[in-house]
């Protein structure tokens, strides 16, 4: 395949990635990071945007500084992914040694925030939703794992990128869920 070729395949799969990451936070499990990060950015916004006096407020701005602060989590997402991707651009169908890394530190964090969160989640979300978000977020990783094991074995660069690519939709979707109240 040529590099352009790549980039673009690359590029495709991160934008899919980001318009992903944009549809979650309003859709269950409502994964904390997309709440966290927006809000950062948007709260703040509304903060500035209310303590003007009220002549000065123009809901144009109100309305772009919201949205910027809602893109913001999902062009982050584009931008890290394209980061991460960067051997697979060069063309190389090895997995780089930070990929397994990350994705055990993710898994430790994510059932240490189960662990914390497992009073919250029965408590509003309910048992069967918290196991229901435990099973598909295992599934997700065994399927993961097997998947990594058969790229690897066959040094595939569909393969890499296929994994790559559901390693950060794990992390977009299943890996932080929204335990606590009712959004």
């Amino acid at each position: 395949m040529t590099p352009n070729r790549l980039q673009l395949i690359i590029l495709a799969a991160a934008v899919a990635l980001g318009l992903l990451a944009w549809i979650t936070p309003f859709l269950p499990p409502f994964p904390l990071p997309g709440w966290f990060i927006g809000g950062a950015i948007v709260g703040p916004f509304e903060h500035w945007w209310y303590a003007l006096p009220d002549g000065s407020r123009s809901i144009f701005v109100y309305d772009v500084g919201t949205t910027i602060g809602a893109a913001f989590y999902p062009v982050l997402v584009i931008v890290l992914f394209w980061l991460w991707c960067r051997p697979l651009r060069r063309g190389e169908n090895s997995f780089p040694r930070r990929t397994p890394i990350v994705a055990m530190g993710a898994v430790a964090l994510s059932a240490a925030y189960f662990a914390a969160s497992w009073r919250y989640g029965l408590e509003y979300q309910g048992v069967s939703l918290v196991l229901t978000y435990i099973g598909v977020s295992v599934l997700a990783l065994l399927v993961l794992w097997l998947c990594w094991i058969r790229a690897r074995r066959t040094s595939s660069w569909w393969g890499s990128l296929g994994v790559h690519w559901g390693l950060f939709v794990w992390l977009c979707v299943f890996a932080f869920p929204w335990l606590g109240e009712m959004i």
